[in-house]
């Protein structure tokens, strides 16, 4: 729905896609919302980026936790937020790589 609505209006869609009630759906529809918007969107993209990350979070399913993550950092990407040679947004990078971790039993297993 909320990805539907996006073209005539982002801040409906967002909203809509703030009503979801479980956390892995917010995060999922924030994500089709960010796909569906223009390239010339970027800043408003990169915050709802931020907000489907805090949904991601909260998603009590680890597999559905990391999944989510894992598509947020792919835009993060997507939208130039790594450079070849450092992250400029460390901070939310190492808080990805430490759930990660968690998530997966450690940093022995590469993360």
């Amino acid at each position: 729905m909320a990805v539907a609505i996006a073209d005539r209006d982002p801040e409906e869609a967002a909203a809509v896609a703030e009503s979801i009630a479980d956390p892995a759906g917010r995060a999922a529809a924030l994500i089709g919302l960010i796909d569906a918007l223009p390239a010339a969107q970027r800043e408003r993209k990169l915050a709802l980026l931020d907000r489907a990350a805090l949904h991601a979070r909260a998603t009590s399913s680890t597999d559905e936790r990391l999944r989510w993550m894992g598509q947020v950092a792919e835009r993060w990407y997507e939208l130039g937020e790594v450079e070849l040679l450092g992250l400029p947004h460390e901070a939310r990078w190492r808080k990805i790589w430490s759930d990660w971790e968690t998530i997966l039993g450690g940093p022995k297993h590469g993360f």
